[in-house]
């Protein structure tokens, strides 16, 4: 069977054919005319179940755009049935990509303690345990976020967007700000690292294997994350079509 997978992030759209668990075709769309893009993406394959993650707002629009589109269309969300248990609080907040994510990370490492870094727009930090049970976790902001808001929230402080090799010690402004920012994100996610251990550690997201190297924990990239736990997904609820 072949499922379609839609990851909306906050910079772009990525999107998947799954046969199964196996991701057969990607792409990648910038632009704002998500359905039709989706539309014609998928009429390359017969296809019945769509799973979506998104973290933008319009998604009862989209859902119901999809569903003319699908005869199933799973949300990554508490609404849908999920191969992992949530302990949110508020599930209705909680973030699609980090609950794809956690599906993801456990299909591929089950049985096993995990902490999921997704190096985004924004940094997010997940715990999911060996019984796959998805405990919750932390955002803080990424790496561009972090760069643009030193320079939006002051007068004098330039913005930056080179990442050539990190020193201990700014000598300049730029390489100050630079050093900094990078720093303290490697530095958090030592400490989570260092307050967690023995747990395996995954990384993911547009930056992750920029800071991956920078880490001397062994780590385990994965790009797709989101995709993958989306075929978890529509894998699960597959059943429905029966």
């Amino acid at each position: 069977m072949i499922s379609i997978l839609v990851d909306i992030g906050n910079s772009s759209v990525k999107i998947a054919a799954a046969k199964g668990l196996n991701l057969i075709e990607t792409g990648r769309y910038d632009g704002d005319d998500i359905i039709s893009y989706i539309k014609e993406f998928s009429s390359r394959y017969v296809c019945d179940i769509v799973a979506v993650s998104s973290v933008r707002n319009g998604r009862e629009r989209l859902g119901r755009e999809l569903g003319k589109l699908f005869k199933i269309v799973c949300f990554a969300d508490g609404k849908v049935d999920l191969p992992i248990g949530i302990g949110y609080l508020t599930p209705e907040t909680l973030g699609q990509d980090r609950i794809a994510a956690a599906v993801g990370a456990y299909s591929l490492f089950p049985g096993e303690d995990l902490i999921l870094f997704d190096f985004g727009t924004a940094l997010t930090i997940d715990f999911v345990d060996k019984n796959g049970f998805f405990s919750g976790g932390n955002i803080s902001p990424g790496l561009r976020m972090r760069m643009r808001g030193l320079h939006s929230d002051t007068e004098m402080l330039p913005e930056i967007n080179s990442f050539e090799e990190v020193y201990g010690i700014g000598k300049t402004t730029p390489s100050a700000i630079k050093n900094g920012i990078i720093l303290g994100m490697v530095y958090e996610a030592e400490g989570y690292i260092r307050k967690n251990p023995g747990r395996k550690i995954l990384f993911t997201g547009g930056d992750s294997n920029y800071f991956a190297i920078k880490l001397k924990s062994p780590i385990f990239v994965v790009y797709n994350l989101v995709l993958i736990g989306l075929a978890v997904i529509a894998d699960f609820n597959a059943g429905k079509l029966v």
